[in-house]
């Protein structure tokens, strides 16, 4: 695990708002997209911990996935997937709800989907 000082000291060094890698929670869906989109937040400053600090990274399997461009490119394509799954998950919860806001959000889905091959290209 990297150390947390170490990523606070290099997103206020870089200016990045909201300095913490999140961590999946089991009881909220949403939480899977905020994890996978605060890796696409920190990529500079996880860049820097790698370069200038590479020693507190001690497990070899993350460090070189650290060092990979296409890991990021994955990881942003999943974001991309996931944010209106998040979206449609936090719309179904609301009170007024009905059918036709459940299909315009698989619309919304299908859209994310099919738009630039994002599976084909990335994640596949």
């Amino acid at each position: 695990m990297i150390c947390n000082s170490l990523l606070s000291e290099s997103t206020k060094s870089l200016k990045i708002e909201d300095d913490r890698l999140k961590y999946f929670i089991k009881t909220r869906w949403t939480f899977i997209y905020k994890a996978t989109y605060s890796f696409v937040r920190m990529r500079q400053v996880l860049d820097k911990v790698v370069t200038n600090h590479p020693e507190e990274i001690t497990n070899s399997t993350v460090k070189k996935y650290l060092k990979k461009q296409d890991f990021y490119d994955k990881v942003n394509t999943l974001a991309k997937l996931l944010r209106p799954i998040k979206n449609a998950i936090l719309m179904l919860e609301g009170n007024q709800t009905n059918l036709a806001d459940a299909f315009i959000q698989m619309i919304r889905l299908g859209y994310v989907i099919t738009s630039g091959n994002l599976f084909r290209r990335n994640l596949v």
